[in-house]
């Protein structure tokens, strides 16, 4: 084109950071190819426009300038690498489509390909279109995608919650592992926040002392561990949407850090925001874990001090006060005076009116007290339970083995079927079609054995450490909660139960049922153990089952404690 040394050029680059351009050459190589090619034809380059933006959508600053540069006739041909780097949109690229065909840009080229005001459109318009709808299609191949891997268990995030990495390793692998620098400090973290006596403020500071930092090797801000601590996927769970756009919860096949049932208290204990606590000048034990079963508000503390005159008899608070309320005789000169000291936990009404009363600290221990001593188990069960529990970890070490053993055999089976495919391909004994149907099949087959072999990792031995965990509890609770300290008191009633609620000065509350069935294989022992005849069980509602047959009974209790959900 002999005009050409006529015409003054925009050199256009731009790349997207989305995935859809992941493997463009970046925003530099393009400019500098460019510039070679525009010495090569003998081009005049008027200005450089670059830009990192998506060109899904109008709506580019760097694009939208060099148009309204064209049509002030400072330059009117393009310079770019490729054509979709201009437009990936009907409008865009309609924009461009028209200014050429009106003269206004007299010349587009690029790398290998020109375009003139004299060539039919259409060419262009296609192209134009092949690229928006290639960018359409690959954000729903995208999608689906990712909506495939969350359906079989793995988190489609590139960022992971703290504590987890993404598995670079071979295919069939894992995809999500337990990263070894933080996951063993978070999980401890965790089981601070579930003592119910650290704020989130003081878990904080506890992980800058445990050296948890972030990939710039700076500590964590609050709002971090506020929002990890409201994150599911320490539990096992995500939310992502279905093929319909609806989200949904989704079991994950990582590694868990919690339980659900743990994860459900972390949220009672975190209800108030994970503000941490104003500070107070006394402890109370019971302030936190607790909420009014009226109208749901958190129950607080009050501490009341009170004494009464030796001249009028009136009795009165003297906390911030320094003389009767009634006489004015100075306190300093009451002799022998009678002096009262109680603490009250009350409802504190935040939501709305609430009719619930006040109860007093002493009555409120007592019903801790005896809930708690309701499920102490003696040291001769306990010693029992865990022979049991470790004499069928033997057993199921063999059982999980052979069928591990067998998922691996099966999977190793469909892998060499699945090889030899390409040979029958190969070979013509089967048809093009035949091979992508066949293949489709042993993929599948192949997924589904992964996430058995998965699954059986996952489970492998959980349910026995959590039972002993109980156990534990089950057989200390009592004492500690008598002879603890304040924090003590707290931590025991948070790992007590669920849910705890406090209404017409009774507690209520949810156990965690292995903590009811132990209760329950307590009872039947201590039956058995005294020769009493055993009541009916509102566990073991099996008819046939005789309950003083304490072999069978234990059998039957393990077994419905390998299903508890965690």
């Amino acid at each position: 084109m002999n005009k050409k040394k006529d015409i003054k050029y925009f050199i256009y680059a731009r790349k997207s950071t989305e995935s859809d351009d992941k493997q463009m050459a970046s925003i530099e190589d393009q400019i500098t190819e460019v510039r070679k090619l525009a010495v090569q034809l003998n081009l005049q380059i008027v200005d450089v426009i670059s830009e990192s933006k998506s060109a899904k959508e109008p709506g580019r600053k760097g694009f939208n300038e060099m148009i309204e540069r064209i049509r002030n006739n400072e330059a009117q041909g393009i310079l770019s690498w490729k054509l979709n780097r201009l437009a990936r949109n009907p409008i865009d690229g309609g924009i461009i489509t028209d200014l050429l065909q009106k003269n206004i840009i007299k010349h587009i080229q690029t790398y290998g390909k020109e375009y003139l005001p004299t060539d039919n459109v259409i060419m262009m318009y296609i192209e134009f279109g092949m690229s928006n709808q290639y960018s359409n299609d690959l954000s729903v191949d995208v999608k689906r995608g990712m909506r495939q891997k969350a359906e079989r268990g793995w988190y489609p995030c590139a960022v992971l919650p703290i504590g987890y990495l993404h598995n670079s390793g071979r295919p069939g692998e894992k995809e999500i592992i337990s990263d070894p620098k933080r996951f063993s400090i978070v999980q401890r973290l965790w089981k601070l926040l579930l003592k119910g006596t650290y704020s989130i403020s003081d878990i904080k500071r506890e992980a800058k002392e445990l050296g948890l930092t972030n990939a710039r090797g700076n500590p964590y801000a609050l709002n971090t561990f506020a929002k990890l601590f409201r994150n599911e996927f320490y539990a096992g769970y995500f939310n992502w949407r279905n093929s319909e756009g609806v989200l949904t919860q989704l079991e994950g096949k990582h590694q868990r850090m919690i339980t659900y049932e743990e994860f459900k208290r972390a949220q009672e204990i975190i209800k108030n925001k994970g503000r941490p606590t104003r500070v107070n000048s006394y402890d109370f034990p019971y302030r936190g874990p607790i909420y009014c079963g009226e109208c749901d508000s958190p129950i607080t503390a009050e501490h009341k001090l009170q004494i009464r005159c030796t001249t009028c008899n009136t009795k009165f608070s003297f906390k911030n006060r320094n003389t009767c309320k009634s006489c004015e005789l100075p306190i300093s000169e009451m002799k022998k005076a009678t002096i009262t000291e109680k603490i009250y936990y009350r409802c504190t009404k935040r939501k709305q009116k609430c009719s619930q009363p006040y109860i007093e600290e002493k009555k409120l221990t007592e019903i801790i007290k005896n809930h708690i001593e309701k499920i102490q188990i003696d040291e001769d069960f306990y010693n029992l339970a865990i022979t049991c529990l470790d004499a069928t970890e033997k057993e199921d070490v063999v059982d999980t083995q052979n069928l591990k053993q067998s998922l691996l055999k099966r999977k190793t089976e469909s892998l060499t079927k699945r090889q030899q495919l390409i040979t029958l391909r190969l070979n013509n004994e089967i048809s093009a079609k035949e091979m992508i149907t066949l293949k489709a099949e042993m993929n599948n087959q192949i997924q589904e054995l992964e996430d058995k072999i998965s699954d059986l990792e996952i489970a492998e031995f959980s349910w026995k450490t959590h039972t002993k965990n109980t156990l534990d509890f089950n057989l200390k609770a009592s004492s500690i909660f008598k002879n603890g300290d304040n924090n003590k008191k707290k931590e025991v009633l948070s790992q007590f139960g669920s849910n705890l609620r406090l209404k017409d000065k009774s507690l209520y509350f949810i156990r965690d049922y292995r903590s009811v069935v132990i209760s329950e294989w307590h009872r039947l022992y201590r039956c058995k153990k005294e020769g009493f005849e055993p009541d009916k069980s509102l566990i073991l509602k099996d008819e046939n089952l005789d309950l003083n047959d304490f072999e069978a009974v234990t059998s039957r209790l393990l077994s419905s404690l390998k299903f508890v959900r965690t």
